[in-house]
């Protein structure tokens, strides 16, 4: 197996992706992540459609993309 190449027009390739309850606890696995010197490959971005979404995305060791992201509260109807 091997990581899953970034897709065209993307900036960054997902391996596995974990959702979070909400904002806080994903800016606090975030901050946790950034003090063990853990690689960051995508910095937190929020994404106005799907909730909005807010996302950070890390790399492990043998170079698999590790996302984690979710919404902040109930979703926003459209």
């Amino acid at each position: 197996m091997r990581p899953n190449p970034v897709a065209q027009g993307e900036t960054r390739a997902y391996d596995i992706y974990a959702y979070v309850e909400n904002w806080a606890a994903l800016d606090s696995l975030y901050e946790e992540f950034r003090s063990k010197d853990v690689v960051i490959s995508g910095e937190p971005v929020i994404y106005p459609d799907g909730g909005p979404w807010k996302e950070f995305v890390i790399q492990d060791c043998d170079g698999y993309g590790l996302a984690f992201g979710g919404i902040d509260g109930p979703k926003k109807e459209s």
